[in-house]
């Protein structure tokens, strides 16, 4: 994916790139990693400045300004990914809502002590909560956790047709973040273990 006249730099990059450091800037996420960004927000002299464009790339696509890429790459902006979910939990818990779960379930920490709202109603008043919640945030938009895959495409159809564009919603729900989760305490149990090579080889 390509903003037509930007650079492409980590975060924690900002402050050390030399050619950065005597130019205005705009920092431009995905929308979700903003506090990350306004942590790099002091400027490196009073002549410059350093803002954060709020809603990030995901902004500029509504708008129809100057986003480039594949179709399906696109597409996917509408939808949190369970990695972008997870860091984004980790800040701004709050920030998250659980759509009609399931209370046998037992949710990840870093989702516990999301919003909770009722997913049983009809769509639009579903809709209507969410937005709702959303107008309470100044900075960045609702992500909405359903009870599975199915939920999460009704109810992306459903804020679509209502040209809602501050509540995201997790690609293919509650599962797929559990499934994220169980990969990286997979891999974070593996990270130390020898390789284990075939008999006779060296």
């Amino acid at each position: 994916m390509v903003i037509q006249g930007a650079i492409a730099v980590e975060p924690a990059e900002v402050g050390n790139k030399a050619f950065l450091r005597d130019a205005d800037l705009v920092l431009v996420g995905s929308g979700l990693d903003e506090n990350e960004l306004f942590a790099r927000c002091t400027p490196p002299s009073a002549a410059h400045s350093v803002r954060v464009l709020t809603g990030g790339v995901r902004a500029l696509k509504r708008a129809g300004a100057g986003v480039a890429g594949r179709s399906a790459e696109l597409a996917r902006l509408d939808w949190v990914e369970p990695d972008e979910l997870h860091r984004f939990a980790l800040r701004v818990p709050n920030q998250v809502v659980l759509v009609d779960p399931d209370s046998a379930v037992a949710l990840p920490t870093a989702i516990d002590t999301a919003l909770r709202v009722a997913g049983n109603s009809n769509a639009s008043r579903l809709v209507d909560s969410l937005q709702r919640l959303a107008g309470r945030s100044a900075l960045r938009p609702l992500v909405a956790v359903t009870r599975d895959a199915g939920t999460a495409a009704s109810l992306r159809v459903a804020l679509m047709a209502e040209s809602v564009t501050d509540v995201l919603v997790l690609s293919d729900g509650l599962p797929a973040y559990v499934n994220y989760l169980e990969v990286q305490q997979r891999i974070a149990a593996n990270a130390n273990l020898k390789l284990i090579r075939p008999c006779g080889a060296s």
